[in-house]
């Protein structure tokens, strides 16, 4: 699509220009990334289909029924396969479910605050439990040519619930026979619980809902990476710079779009969570996209990949390597502890990640954007995660300041600009703690020095966490390259109704980005409200039918089927993207349009499955209704007036009710108004802007650093210099060092304004290089010295001395900081 009011000419010229800038954007890359959509599509659909039951509306049109026995679901599987009926010596399996919902940030705010409160889970329908439990008996996995491997677990559960049963000699239960493969699922057997570390059941999992399709596409494009290795070298670092900004952007939008995962009390969860499921709710049950233990033996692939990198440019390589590593910490943040372990030597030596528990969780810290509703929430949870412990210390400043003394031991340093650092109790080097601190973005500057230190190299995932970035350059899902204001960035990924000002990099021409928001479901909501108020008039008939209940109860006569409440499948909207140019009029064919279930992203079956549910569940109930309608009618039965005059009130009802139903399938018809090529995603990829790579791999200076716990003092061993003049050049200061001709330009950890920037070094003080940082100090007589803030090193270059010069070589000092 064009954009602007060029010429036809002058469009071709530009889009000419856009290769040369983009040279990802080749035939064969265009083909690629179709081929990933289509990938995309095609395993989340066929995942979906596979745990989807085949009478899924059938069951829906029974739902509205309200049984004695309240909503209990009993299903007997026989190898993972539902039969018809329920058959008699089926083991009778127990399982305790820990379900963390992520769908809505509402929803989650809520949670941790209930977390907090302790009270008691949220209990799901009994459908849900039944047919959610029942796919959990098998295990789901991406091949690395996108297959999906589906492998019943059945046998395997009850066996292992058979052994548990062995508790007395008497009690014996014999396994291993043809009969393990059959099951039986009592939904009241099904527990929703929200620890699962005292579950004494047959089966436990925590299943943790996700935006689905990010988490799909992140798992599709990573195994694309690994089977090209025989071919990388024929579409070059420039293509993998490609993908890897496609998976970035897709970690962002699970981040953005699964709210879950960015709360920093779900950390603990997930480490100590079993048999640990991501997926999708839609409401009638929870599907599994992926596994704790499918990512992990998808990661334990990535090494020859990483190796073949050590090929490509250097500059390319200081690009890519970056990039590979955010997207490796996102997938094991995904890992519970057992999977960790497993791949926790791998993980070092392949990647030269520190992989240990705690050593792990400060990557995470550092890399994903993690937050809480308040800072108290916020650091009970960190110390949980990384201790595995609830803080014994009420007293946030110090619980916070004993965190640091310990990750000081272990070789870290937390830094902070000059009014971040330095604590009550006289530790000027610590990162200081007040009641903002609510977010892991205080973790951007965390670094490591020893072993593995390959966290240095990682920046964080968010775009804005150090300094304000103006515009980002994007690239939607119709091919072409823009820019975007960062103001505008999560609203356009959310696909929130509006318009938004964007301008095409290579003719510089502005355009409007016009997202509208329609509502797709108000007939049905108004059918299913109606439905509702049928009901709550239906009911007392059915429940007065007949002879006096007295004389039903003596007969022992069946109680006669009530009807249940029906529910709408709450707001479902689709938001229509389309860019509107300047030389343009009439229809535009728009560049994405965005399924929502009350806000959220679904994919587009997912919203048609819902609304068929809706309207199956009310023409079942029309029917039935009906009929029902028929024997109250019966003049042998009924003489009263009054209940004529609302039986035909009913009767009107359902003549409105079905001219609501004819209507609400118009809206059903609605779907397919737009091709299916059309995407359901805004951004294709989000390109990382120059700020964002701030951290110079190159950059280096040894040094060693322990903390003593008798004063509360980091002791360092490092280069040291008196500055003996500075210029600042935008953010950047170049440093002339006393007694040196070392070249040496920082840069503040944060974007501050000029006066403040100003106070973050100045003349006569002394710095100190450590690693990527330079600690700058006061007065430094001796061994002691009043830290006034940390810098980052942009440029150092140590100048190579002849042996004639040998005078003039730089030796590590000592320091002591308090």
């Amino acid at each position: 699509m064009s954009s602007g009011s060029t010429t036809p000419e002058e469009r071709e010229i530009a889009g000419s220009e856009e290769d040369v800038l983009h040279p990802e954007d080749s035939p064969a890359a265009n083909m690629e990334l179709l081929t990933f959509r289509e990938n995309v599509d095609n395993v989340f659909r066929d995942l979906t289909n596979r745990q989807i039951p085949t009478d899924y509306l059938e069951i829906i049109s029974r739902s509205f029924e309200k049984k004695s026995d309240g909503d209990r679901v009993v299903l007997t599987l026989d190898g993972g396969i539902e039969r018809r009926k329920v058959k008699d010596g089926a083991f009778d399996l127990e399982a305790d479910v820990q379900f963390l919902p992520g769908g809505d940030l509402q929803q989650v705010t809520l949670l941790e605050q209930d977390e907090m409160k302790e009270r008691e889970t949220r209990q799901m329908s009994g459908h849900w439990r039944a047919h959610t439990a029942a796919k959990l008996l098998a295990h789901y996995d991406l091949s690395p040519n996108l297959v999906i491997k589906e492998e019943d677990q059945t046998a395997l559960i009850v066996d292992q619930a058979k052994k548990t049963l062995q508790k007395a000699p008497w009690q014996m239960v014999l396994s291993g026979s043809s009969k393990d493969r059959l099951v039986s699922i009592n939904s009241d057997n099904i527990r929703m619980v929200t620890d699962l570390r005292d579950s004494t059941a047959h089966f436990s999992c925590t299943i943790i809902e996700l935006e689905g399709k990010s988490l799909i596409s992140l798992m599709v494009k990573f195994r694309h990476l690994m089977i090209q290795e025989g071919t990388r070298g024929d579409w070059g670092p420039e293509r993998i710079v490609s993908i890897l900004e496609a998976m970035i952007e897709d970690s962002r939008r699970l981040f953005l779009q699964s709210p879950i995962l960015s709360r920093m009390s779900t950390r603990y969860k997930i480490i100590h969570s079993r048999n640990t499921r991501y997926g999708v709710d839609d409401g009638f049950m929870f599907r599994t996209m992926t596994t704790s233990e499918s990512i992990r033996e998808m990661l334990e692939t990535g090494a020859a990949f990483y190796d073949s990198l050590n090929g490509t440019p250097g500059e390319m390589q200081a690009k890519i390597r970056p990039m590979f590593l955010q997207m490796l910490v996102l997938l094991l943040s995904l890992l519970n502890e057992t999977d960790r372990q497993l791949v926790q030597r791998y993980v070092e030596s392949t990647y030269g990640l520190k992989a240990d528990r705690r050593s792990l969780e400060l990557a995470i810290l550092k890399i994903l954007p993690l937050k809480s509703n308040n800072s108290e929430i916020f650091l009970s949870a960190l110390i949980r995660a990384y201790t595995g412990q609830n803080p014994i210390n009420s007293n946030l400043a110090h619980t916070w300041a004993s965190f640091l003394k310990d990750i000081a031991e272990q070789g870290y340093i937390l830094a902070g600009a000059s009014d971040r650092i330095g604590i009550e109790d006289g530790c000027s080097w610590m990162f200081a703690w007040n009641s903002e601190l609510k977010d892991s973005n205080i973790f951007n500057n965390l670094q490591y020095n020893g072993e593995h230190r390959a966290l240095n190299d990682i920046p964080s995932l968010d775009l804005f966490c150090e300094y304000a970035i103006a515009d980002i350059p994007v690239t939607l899902f119709n091919g072409r390259h823009y820019s975007i204001r960062s103001n505008d960035y999560s609203k356009v990924l959310a696909a929130s109704a509006g318009t938004y000002l964007i301008k095409d990099q290579s003719s510089h021409i502005s355009s409007k980005l016009d997202i509208k928001e329609i509502n797709m479901n108000p007939t049905m909501s108004r059918m299913v409200k109606e439905t509702s108020r049928i009901i709550r008039v239906i009911n007392p008939f059915i429940l007065n039918y007949t002879e006096k209940t007295i004389s039903r109860l003596l007969s022992k006569q069946k109680p006669r089927t009530l009807y249940a409440d029906i529910q709408t499948s709450g707001i479902l909207s689709m938001s229509i993207v389309t860019v509107l140019s300047q030389d343009q009029s009439g229809y535009q064919k728009p560049v994405a349009v965005v399924y929502k279930k009350d806000g959220q992203k679904i994919d587009k079956s997912d919203i048609e499955r819902a609304m068929h549910s809706d309207l199956e569940k009310v023409r079942a109930f029309s029917s039935e209704a009906r009929e029902d309608l028929k024997k109250f009618q019966d003049p042998k039965r009924w003489h009263n007036t009054g209940m004529r005059k609302s039986i035909e009130e009913v009767q009107e009802r359902l003549e409105r009710l079905k001219a609501l139903i004819t209507d609400a399938s118009t809206e059903l018809a609605r779907l397919n108004e737009f091709p299916p090529d059309i995407h359901d995603e805004v951004f294709d990829r989000v390109h990382q802007p120059t700020a964002y790579n701030s951290s110079n791999q190159s950059v280096w200076s040894s040094y060693s650093s322990s903390y003593s716990n008798s004063d509360g003092s980091l002791r360092v061993e490092s280069l040291r210099f008196m500055v003996d003049n500075l210029s600042l050049d935008g953010h950047i200061f170049r440093l002339s060092l006393k007694d040196s001709t070392m070249a040496l330009e920082v840069q503040p950890l944060e974007d501050l304004p000029e006066e403040k920037r100003r106070d973050e070094i100045n003349k006569g003080d002394w710095i100190l290089l450590v690693g990527r940082l330079i600690i700058v100090v006061r007065d430094v007589q001796g061994k002691l010295g009043e830290v006034m803030g940390y810098m980052r090193i942009v440029k150092f270059d140590q100048p190579v001395f002849s042996k004639r010069n040998r005078k003039q070589r730089v030796s590590k000092a000592k320091s002591c900081l308090y």
